[in-house]
């Protein structure tokens, strides 16, 4: 079946040359260009796009409110802001209701790979299997009221981290667990932080907003298998969130995908607590196949559950209007080949990472038993890579236990 895309754009001539590029797709996509955001809202009415891609500048209602009406009545569709306006106080107003921003003028192979790439994660996440298994889910996580709260805040005309820092202040156990991952050694900050102000304004706001939805998710895991170790998930969790935030700083000065890297590391396995919470008694058999070596957990999962971990836990970053970016990075962590992309990417980040964490944990473990894709690394040209990324994370986890190896010989 076609998947059927309605561009936005006031400019007709805009509209003519999408056309004109995008016209060799018309065998795989059914395509409309409208000049008004009324009249794209009447043809979603009459039957729902798989995606919509907008200018901001619009006549009349504009592209954000536009994509804010298209998010509350068709969430499954894919929201793609297309314009000259992709500064950093659009981006942050509208967090929650675009997937992706891409400037204009576009190449039309970018947009035509940026399309293919959405609705190919749009197939996996809305497959009825996994429908199927989040319908049996009696809860998912909900967004902290703190973090909605900071949202409101940031996308506010005047929003200030000193006013940031003071609502993720009245949040106490949060506030709690995000310095300790600050100060750790892991994250790289070279003077103690206080407050989570502080901590905004040295790591960045986005980087803050990873660790406060990280604490929370593993904050609201209740009770699971008994082989199901929580503790030992965040360790390894936090681990792979700073790898990739430091795997990314090597190869890109982009803040925005250092700053995805971070949060997918830290959200990679969210999947994991969401079916270990809802589902223990078949998450404990998903378990004992893994540990006895029968078959790996992604596939033990796909064998109980027709899904997996990675597939949940990107339903879940999906469901809470998350990057594209980042929710491919959940998505494809363990089988990245089949995302293929041109450029480095916070998949590629969390793919290594996760990589070497399992090999710094157990080094006897092969790249294959660590869930190294090396040939996906040599079709990007980051095999070469791999040296320089392993002592980087070496070093961090080296001085992780040297702090606390301090930390334990100060007398109480």
């Amino acid at each position: 079946m076609k998947k059927r895309i309605i561009f936005v754009d006031s400019d007709r001539a805009v509209l003519d040359g999408l056309a004109q590029i995008l016209s060799p797709l018309k065998q795989d996509w059914d395509m409309e260009f409208v000049e008004r955001p009324e009249e794209a809202l009447a043809r979603m009415a009459e039957r729902p796009f798989d995606a919509i891609v907008t200018e901001v500048e619009l006549e009349g209602m504009d592209g954000l409110a536009l994509l804010e009406h298209v998010w509350k009545q068709y969430p499954r569709t894919i929201r793609l802001v297309l314009s000259e306006d992709v500064s950093d106080d659009t981006s942050m107003k509208a967090a929650a209701t675009v997937h992706q921003y891409l400037n204009k003028p576009s190449d039309a192979i970018a947009l035509r790979s940026i399309l293919q790439r959405a609705l190919a994660l749009n197939g996996l996440l809305n497959n009825e299997m996994l429908e199927q298994l989040t319908s049996r889910l009696d809860s998912l996580p909900s967004l902290p009221p703190v973090y909605l709260k900071v949202m409101d805040e940031l996308q506010s005309r005047d929003s200030s981290l000193q006013r940031v820092g003071k609502l993720i202040s009245e949040d106490i156990g949060m506030t709690a667990k995000i310095l300790q991952l600050v100060n750790s050694a892991f994250f790289g900050v070279r003077r103690r932080v206080e407050s989570p102000a502080q901590a905004a304004s040295l790591l960045g706001i986005d980087n803050i907003r990873g660790m406060m939805l990280g604490v929370h998710v593993f904050s609201e895991f209740k009770d699971g298998p008994v082989n199901f170790s929580a503790d030992a998930l965040w360790s390894h969790s936090i681990s792979v969130s700073a790898f990739a935030k430091k795997i990314a700083e090597l190869e890109t000065d982009d803040l925005k995908v250092i700053s995805d890297s971070l949060t997918a590391g830290m959200l990679h396995d969210a999947g994991k607590l969401v079916l270990a919470t809802n589902l223990a008694e078949d998450y404990s058999i998903v378990i004992s196949r893994s540990e006895s070596g029968e078959m790996t957990v992604d596939a033990a999962e796909h064998s109980m559950f027709k899904a997996s971990h990675s597939e949940v836990g990107a339903y879940l970053l999906g469901l809470w209007g998350f990057s594209q970016p980042v929710v491919e990075a959940l998505a494809f962590h363990h089988k990245p080949e089949k995302f293929m992309t041109e450029a480095f990417t916070p998949l590629v980040a969390v793919h290594a990472a996760n990589a070497i964490d399992h090999h710094l944990r157990r080094k006897w473990m092969s790249e294959k038993e660590q869930g190294l894709n090396r040939a996906y690394l040599e079709k990007l040209g980051f095999a070469d890579r791999l040296p320089a990324w392993l002592v980087a994370c070496r070093e961090l986890a080296e001085r992780e236990k040297e702090e606390k190896e301090e930390e334990c010989e100060v007398p109480a």
